[in-house]
């Protein structure tokens, strides 16, 4: 057991040091509120009070972080995630964009509506862009109805009934959950890397989960005034015209 130990302990020194897989999110401006870890800072919104929550391990830039606010007739989550970085590519467009986010609904649907657990009936939705916030932005709207809580995993990349995320106990119960979700999938770059140029993705979803029906009229304003605040922060960003 304790040779073990000792492997486990120098196997975690190794990663921190060379991937940077430890969560640097416990660094707080108390002044700003503004978060930072690993590669990103972000700043939660100004309505709510809001509390956080990460996965021990992360792999360097690619970073989960999830927050909530909220409790009894209605409840929030805001979803950051991270994907891996990626030499720069002049394809990472709009179109590359939107057709990721069209093939990532299409299997959003299909997982949820088949899920019998769940008892979704139907599944409303819209994609289009957004211009002059981030270098490339699809927004990802959808909303539907559920006899029972439903949850992503930390990780984000699909639903799955074990999976409890702080919050759920915060709502009061109910027959019927009313979701309206808000996604941003986003790439920016290209940025200085160590061997080249980097391009960046990430992925904001913000949900709404109330038991009474109620839409929140402001959840664009705040899903919109999250993503302005996320700022990648390990590199720095190349020109226009720069070499």
């Amino acid at each position: 057991m304790g040779i073990r130990l000792h492997a486990f302990a120098i196997f975690v020194l190794l990663c921190a040091v060379l991937s940077g897989c430890l969560p640097k999110y416990v660094d707080v401006d108390k002044e700003t509120n503004e978060i930072k870890f690993n590669c990103y800072s972000i700043k939660p919104p100004t309505k709510g009070v809001w509390s956080k929550s990460s996965s021990f391990f992360e792999l360097h830039c690619e970073n989960t972080f999830v927050l909530t606010t909220g409790g009894g007739e209605d409840i929030y989550w805001i979803y950051f995630l991270s994907d891996r970085t990626e030499y720069w590519d002049e394809k990472y467009d709009v179109d590359y964009m939107m057709n990721e986010t069209e093939t990532s609904l299409a299997f959003y649907k299909r997982k949820m509506l088949n899920y019998q657990k769940y008892g979704i009936r139907e599944i409303s939705s819209k994609i289009d862009v957004v211009e002059g916030v981030k270098d490339v932005v699809i927004r990802l709207k959808y909303q539907f109805i559920s006899p029972t809580p439903v949850v992503y995993r930390l990780g984000g990349k699909e639903f799955v009934e074990e999976t409890s995320i702080k919050g759920y106990e915060k709502l009061n119960p109910s027959k019927r959950y009313y979701y309206e979700v808000i996604q941003y999938n986003v790439s920016e770059g290209p940025y200085k890397w160590f061997f080249g140029d980097s391009a960046i993705f990430y992925k904001i979803i913000l949900v709404h989960v109330s038991v009474n029906g109620k839409k929140d009229p402001g959840l664009e304003a705040m899903a919109l005034e999250f993503l302005e605040n996320v700022k990648f922060i390990q590199w720095s960003k190349k020109e226009e015209g720069e070499v």
